[in-house]
């Protein structure tokens, strides 16, 4: 079944509002769909949208996180120093 755009947008808000209560929230498909008692096809349209958009994105494991939380997660502790990694996420390791 279509979800019209008034539904949609109304899904965008909540799930984004989950997000930003959450900051370190990190859903597979399922787990939203089960969450937001969605279908998949729908949750997964609301996912694609939100990480189109540069609000989520989607880690190599399958779970879906704010792009914010996640690049800060990607501070590492290397030999005692804290450094930043801003990669974009899913890109290579940078070599030791």
């Amino acid at each position: 079944m279509p979800v019209h755009k008034s539904s949609l947008d109304t899904l965008l808000q909540r799930v984004r509002g989950e997000y930003l209560e959450m900051p370190g929230l990190r859903l597979t498909l399922a787990q939203a769909a089960r969450l937001w008692n969605l279908d998949c096809t729908t949750c997964r349209k609301v996912l694609h949208v939100l990480t189109h958009d540069g609000f989520l994105v989607q880690s190599d494991t399958g779970t879906y996180g704010r792009a914010d939380s996640v690049l800060l997660a990607r501070e590492r502790t290397v030999d005692g120093a804290v450094r930043r990694d801003h990669r974009a996420p899913g890109s290579a390791r940078a070599e030791s």
